[in-house]
């Protein structure tokens, strides 16, 4: 039997292991007995769970948009601690510590965290504990490609769906490039005299800063 002042009395097992969930007191020892009537009285040591951090998992977002982490797996946890340890540098807000948010930034570079836990004990998660969000490319279009032979000049309009600003677009003619700012609604356009001629079949390609692509992209020659 195990008796104490908190009058807990109970049989133990043939197991030799009695356990007691959540137990109402706790008392600083307890007393062991034998039915041959032999006692020991021995402490209670009160261990608690190691906190474990879990920072959510890795995610693919689109540049611009507002991310959430999340670390509400985390075990034990009681307090959060968030740093970023790669990638352009962000601002958390740390309103829920469990799942705080940032907006990506418009660049196509991943943001890397490490999460650390404090569990009600004081101690902190050693356990390797860090998330990855990946941007997405901003997707092109083209609504003209078109050279005008009458004025050697090349016209490119277009759209990015990651909007201005910090976003540029870069048209590749030959070695030459030709750059655009993409605009609060996400347009942008070139043009751009005195060029290379064209001729039919001819092709551009098309970069972003965002990570967009385009190939060989048709030219339209015009004559006048």
């Amino acid at each position: 039997m195990i008796d104490n002042s908190g009058n807990l009395d109970r049989t133990i097992p043939d197991s030799g292991t009695l356990a007691i969930s959540n137990p109402k007191f706790v008392p600083p020892t307890i007393t062991i007995k034998s039915d041959e009537e032999g006692t020991t009285t021995v402490p209670v040591e009160i261990t608690t769970e190691p906190a474990i951090a879990n920072p959510g998992k890795a995610q693919t977002v689109k540049q611009g948009s507002l991310v959430t982490l999340d670390g509400s797996a985390s075990i034990n946890a009681a307090t959060y601690k968030w740093d970023q340890v790669s990638g352009p540098e962000v601002q958390l807000n740390l309103v829920n510590p469990a799942k705080p948010t940032f907006t990506f930034p418009k660049k196509f570079i991943p943001v890397s965290f490490k999460l650390t836990v404090t569990g009600n004990d004081g101690k902190s998660s050693t356990n390797e504990s860090i998330v990855t969000i990946t941007p997405e490319p901003d997707k092109l279009m083209t609504s003209e490609v078109s050279f005008a032979t009458s004025t050697s000049t090349l016209k490119v309009v277009g759209t990015s769906d990651v909007f201005g600003p910090g976003v540029n677009v870069t048209v590749l003619v030959g070695n030459q490039p030709y750059s655009a700012i993409v605009l609060s609604d996400g347009k942008w356009s070139i043009t751009s005299r005195g060029v290379t001629s064209y001729k039919p079949g001819d092709t551009i390609n098309i970069v972003s800063t965002s990570g967009g692509k385009l190939s060989n992209v048709p030219v339209t020659i015009r004559n006048r």
